[in-house]
C-alpha cells in the first residue's frame, strides 16, 4: 500500500479514472493494489458500509 501510494500521490495511474477532488478514489486504488478485493453487487447494494467496490464504468 505504501509503496503505491508513494509513486502515485501526485501524478495519477493511468490505470484508473480521475476526478477533481479525488482521494476516495485515490484509497480505493491504494486498497486495490495492495490485494483488497472488490465486491461486486447491483447500485443499491453498495450502500453496506462493509462491503468495497471500485468499478471502472460508472
Amino acid at each position: 500500500m505504501v509503496r503505491y501510494a508513494d509513486k502515485y500521490w501526485k501524478t495519477p495511474s493511468n490505470d484508473y479514472r480521475t476526478y477533481q477532488n479525488d482521494c476516495t478514489n485515490f484509497v480505493s486504488q491504494v486498497m486495490r493494489a495492495s490485494g483488497w478485493k472488490a465486491t461486486s453487487g447491483s447500485y443499491a447494494s453498495r450502500k453496506d458500509n462493509k462491503k468495497w467496490f471500485y468499478a471502472r464504468t460508472e
